[in-house]
């Protein structure tokens, strides 16, 4: 809903969005996959909208998970060999751990 205005003064901005930075955020996550580093991008800088929708993938659905949470070129890269299971659950644990985040179902 557009701010409100009294005639023909624009209504006050009281926090704008567009000059806001995240600051104090840890290094980023960077792990190495088949011999190349990697990284998975920070949760608090990650569109709104792409961390609803993996919320809770990163054991039930990890392709979605990776797929959202690195750039592409990383992806390609990742999936380019098979990873265990027991390696993206524990490369998930680091990332939650990196990133101060609850562990899963807390």
């Amino acid at each position: 809903m557009p701010a409100k205005s009294t005639g023909d003064t624009p209504a006050k901005v009281v926090f704008d969005l567009d000059a806001f930075e995240v600051e104090g955020r840890p290094e980023p996550f960077v792990f190495k996959a088949h011999g190349k580093t990697v990284e998975l991008r920070d949760p608090q800088k990650t569109d709104w909208r792409d961390l609803a929708r993996v919320g809770q993938l990163i054991e039930s659905d990890p392709d979605t998970f990776f797929r959202t949470m690195m750039t592409e070129k990383d992806y390609n890269h990742f999936v380019s060999k098979p990873v265990p299971i027991a390696k993206t659950q524990a490369l998930a644990a680091a990332w939650r751990k990196h990133y101060d985040l609850p562990d899963q179902g807390n």
